[in-house]
């Protein structure tokens, strides 16, 4: 799937996330794409040749601060829990 559909389906409806932020829990307003660095996309498991990106849900507040060093530190913890097994996600 790419980008755009991925989109489209979100819109749709299709694909459902979450209602609040994934980095503050704030009521999410948006939704942005993350499309990691190659050597943490094969860290967080990106098979040879694909691409890695994910959707998720943003508030305005953290929507401000896209692409510093620090959000793109919080969100790297947040896809990185999320390829954990459940229970061990801790992304304080």
């Amino acid at each position: 799937m790419d980008i755009n559909e991925a989109i489209r389906l979100v819109q749709a409806g299709k694909i459902k996330l979450s209602e609040n932020c994934e980095l503050c829990n704030r009521r999410a307003d948006g939704v942005c794409i993350f499309v990691p660095k190659p050597e943490f996309a094969i860290k967080i498991g990106q098979p040879e040749g694909k691409t890695r990106m994910a959707l998720y849900p943003s508030c305005s507040v953290c929507q401000k601060n896209l692409g510093t060093d620090e959000y793109m530190r919080r969100i790297e913890l947040v896809m990185q829990a999320d390829t954990l097994p459940d229970g061990e996600r801790n992304i304080e």
